[in-house]
């Protein structure tokens, strides 16, 4: 795959985990039941809009690198990008991992299960809601290590050539041949 298709699809990706990690915000931030929340309701709540803050930052670096791999081909401009990209993957990874950990969903589940009604029904949503992360996320991160790849085997493959040209105008002058203290101008 060239490297601007590589760099096209993982955008392509990004906006793909955009948007179920969308779909995750809006289920556990607005959606929520109106009544009986709790602390642990608002730092989960917390937990999604800063995983969905790396999930935009993520996707912004991601087209950034895409733009540089446009007409100019700016691979530094495209490299630093990707190393941002991959960072906010990497932040969005890991605290994720947190929010997904088994004892985050058993403690969400038991508030659910006691509150029931409402509570339990939007609870298991927002379980479902982050499942669906899982696979994006790996697409993500797979296309990020082959966009990795494909810029180091441009970068390996890259040769310079220099060359070098005289420009201006060589002027050379010959002496005249001198005989017996006389100068001639080469007729005899």
């Amino acid at each position: 795959m060239a490297l601007e298709e590589t760099f096209a699809d993982l955008v392509v990706k990004w906006r793909r985990l955009h948007d179920v990690f969308q779909a995750l915000r809006i289920t556990m931030v607005e959606d929520q039941p109106l009544s009986g929340g709790v602390l642990l309701i608002e730092r989960c709540s917390d937990a999604v809009e800063n995983l969905f803050g790396w999930v935009e930052g993520g996707l912004a670096a991601a087209v950034e690198a895409q733009e540089a791999m446009g007409a100019t081909h700016d691979f530094n401009r495209a490299r630093r990008a990707l190393i941002a990209s991959q960072q906010r993957f990497g932040q969005l990874n890991d605290q994720f991992l947190e929010f997904t950990s088994f004892d985050q969903v058993t403690e969400l589940m038991r508030f659910g299960r006691k509150r029931r009604g409402e509570w339990l029904a939007w609870v298991k949503t927002v379980r479902n809601a982050s499942a669906q992360c899982s696979v994006p996320m790996r697409d993500v991160r797979d296309t990020l290590v082959r966009a990795w790849h494909e810029l180091a085997e441009h970068a390996g493959t890259a040769s310079v050539s220099v060359q070098t040209t005289t420009i201006g105008q060589q002027i050379s002058t010959t002496t005249p041949e001198v005989h017996d203290g006389t100068a001639h101008n080469g007729l005899r």
